[in-house]
């Protein structure tokens, strides 16, 4: 199932050019689950 990516109390996606916003988003957010997974993986010094 796809993420759905829409406007909250916080943020708003802008109308113009939505496809562009939304596909950004939805990077940025695989991008930070990535970000997240490799910072769990390193170990502590």
């Amino acid at each position: 199932m796809e993420d759905v990516i829409e406007n909250s109390e916080c943020c708003k996606i802008p109308k113009s050019n939505r496809e562009f916003w939304v596909a950004k988003i939805r990077r940025n957010k695989e991008r930070d689950k990535e970000e997240q997974r490799k910072l769990a993986e390193t170990p502590i010094v």
